[in-house]
């Protein structure tokens, strides 16, 4: 039972890390483009026309 909950603290503890690191690189992020310090990149993919048949009712 306590080798079950050290894993799962172990592993809670992981999650928060990784969000942590998320939400201070995207803080970092938009900190330097609102600052002006960079630009805002963005990569987006033109738009491409469905070829499915659209169904007429």
């Amino acid at each position: 039972m306590i080798f079950n909950d050290r894993v799962d603290a172990v592993l809670c503890l992981g999650f928060i890390v990784v969000v942590l690191v998320v939400i201070a690189a995207s803080a970092r992020e938009c900190w330097m483009v609102a600052a002006k310090r960079k630009t805002p990149v963005v990569n987006e993919s033109p738009y491409v026309e469905t070829q499915l048949d659209t169904v007429t009712a």
